[in-house]
């Protein structure tokens, strides 16, 4: 009697084992998976989009890809969110080369002045399309990282103190905010690039430390307040569009199941585009009527004055395919980046 009763205790621990094992897997196939994605600031225009894309996979998976975003540089500092990510602190982050100087020198083709299209929709366009070179996505795998959205900043335009209508009126005007190649190309025309960090273009535009800035407009100028203590604006430089864009670790989306990819995907192809027009339109909405009702008088400067700064871009150009032609095909990735400008300018004609 007690042999058949430790059989059937046996076959009882045995059914449950494996009915316990096939429940862990179902449970295993209903777990949420959560990423944290690293910011520096406050929401803005060209976060947005990464808030509206977090939402719309949460609600895509039925809730079991939850996406934590984290700004404030809460979980690293901008400067470190590309080592961060690459060794998996967390799963995704916006990136800006130029905080990093050296580290991804062949995406900072993009960041070149007045090499990107002038119209925001054709600079998403542009990066999206940059992302898929051979040459890119290599020096991305070298840090274990990927294009996740192709964010990207509008182009910078001037806002302060001095009035410009001309290029020959940056002579001698300190200005702030943009790259140390756009700097170059100001500096041809006499201004005097004076680099600091975003949060202190306020402080130092007001007590005369600056005379301006070249910034994103109009959410950049908006969302640091920077048209209360200026005079004067641009619409028509378009001096730049140094990326901004979003990473994941390549080991966080290897790891996604298939169909989570597939919705991401389906979300850029379809959808991302959209979204981020929207903000940014949305943002000039609400700026421009804040620049009017300060006063702020906007120069929409003749596009032969444009010209004289595009023309000596073009050496900054070649100092930056010279100098990275080690790294890769520089000098391809420049040519890859006019034709794709011509053929989206094109379409747009058309």
């Amino acid at each position: 009697m007690k042999k058949y009763k430790a059989l059937a205790l046996t076959i009882s621990s045995l059914v449950f084992l494996m009915t316990g094992c096939n429940d862990s897997e179902a449970n295993s196939k209903e777990k949420t998976i959560e990423w944290d994605l690293s910011l520096w600031g406050g929401q803005r225009a060209i976060t947005l989009p990464a808030d509206d894309w977090a939402a719309a996979m949460y609600e895509r998976t039925d809730g079991k890809w939850k996406i934590n975003i984290h700004y404030g540089a809460t979980l690293s500092n901008p400067q470190d969110n590309l080592d961060n990510l690459s060794s998996g602190l967390f799963e995704a982050a916006a990136v800006s080369p130029f905080y990093t100087p050296g580290k991804l020198p062949l995406v900072q083709v993009m960041d070149l002045p007045f090499i990107m299209p002038s119209d925001f929709e054709s600079i998403v366009n542009t990066a999206k399309i940059m992302f898929q070179e051979p040459e890119i996505i290599k020096e991305l795998d070298s840090w274990n990282v990927m294009p996740l959205l192709p964010g990207m900043t509008p182009q910078y335009e001037y806002m302060g103190k001095v009035e410009i209508n001309s290029i020959e009126d940056f002579k001698g005007v300190k200005i702030a905010g943009m790259n140390a190649d756009i700097g170059k190309v100001f500096a041809e025309f006499g201004a005097i690039p004076t680099p600091m960090p975003a949060p202190e273009l306020y402080s130092s535009l007001e007590y005369g430390t600056i005379d301006g800035v070249i910034f994103p407009y109009s959410y950049g100028m908006g969302s640091y307040n920077l048209y209360e203590v200026s005079n004067y604006g641009t619409t028509s430089i378009a001096a730049g569009s140094p990326v901004t864009t979003f990473f994941a670790n390549k080991d966080a989306w290897a790891a996604l199941p298939d169909e989570f990819k597939k919705i991401h995907n389906d979300y850029i192809e379809n959808d991302y585009l959209k979204s981020a027009v929207n903000h940014i339109k949305n943002s000039d909405l609400l700026y421009e009527s804040k620049f009017q009702a300060e006063g702020i008088s906007i120069a929409n400067l003749d596009v032969n004055e444009r010209e004289k700064l595009v023309s000596k871009s073009k050496d900054v150009w070649l100092e930056w395919e010279e100098t990275w032609k080690e790294r890769g095909d520089t000098k391809h990735l420049i040519s890859r980046i006019e034709d794709v400008k011509k053929s989206l300018s094109q379409k747009r004609e058309n």
